[in-house]
């Protein structure tokens, strides 16, 4: 009974979470990722991008035990304006949600603006989520930034779908997600697509 209560929680934490990113990104609170969204060329509302500004903890104070349990926050040491500091996975970064098969937010991608680097949270979920029922289009792209350049583009038709498999080989889960798909017809595998979006 308690695992199902913790699991219930972390969904609602991320959830919420993921809020907060895409919101502070809708209404322009970071200039730096919005400009860095246009230079991709990615429509944040498409994507789902948002942005971590590093503050979610200090707004949800009775979050934080939820939130260091899930690895999403650390403690750092002192802070001026904590008894204890912390920082966040992904801090001033921009975030992306992966999903599971329900369609909740599991684990988070964060892309250094800098660098490019990506990283996750954790293993669970697909981005931008499992393919719709109705898929006979599959694009499969290693990269979450790839799969958003893909979502963005305009080039998806109303039965296509993409998913971002994080390597060359297909993982348990891209594979239960594509068995899930009794209409798909086509599958194509793209290498990389870094070279639209660097």
């Amino acid at each position: 009974m308690k695992k199902k209560s913790i699991k219930k929680n972390q969904d609602s934490v991320f959830e919420r979470l993921h809020q907060a990113f895409t919101n502070g990104t809708f209404r322009g609170i970071c200039g730096e990722a919005k400009i860095w969204l246009i230079e991709k060329k990615l429509d944040a509302k498409v994507c789902g991008a948002g942005y971590n500004s590093n503050q979610f903890h200090t707004r949800n104070r009775e979050l934080i035990p939820e939130l260091l349990q899930t690895g999403f926050l650390w403690e750092k040491g002192q802070s001026k304006y904590d008894t204890k500091g912390y920082t966040s996975f992904g801090a001033r970064q921009v975030m992306f949600a992966l999903k599971d098969e329900n369609n909740n937010v599991v684990n988070f991608c964060s892309v250094d603006m800098n660098t490019g680097k990506h990283s996750f949270l954790n293993v669970e979920g697909i981005y931008p989520g499992y393919p719709a029922g109705k898929t006979t289009r599959l694009f499969l792209v290693v990269s979450v930034m790839d799969a958003a350049t893909i979502l963005c583009s305009g080039v998806l038709k109303e039965y296509d779908a993409v998913m971002a498999i994080g390597s060359q080989e297909l993982k348990e889960m891209h594979q239960e997600a594509i068995k899930r798909l009794p209409h798909l017809k086509d599958v194509y595998h793209i290498i990389s697509l870094k070279s639209l979006y660097q």
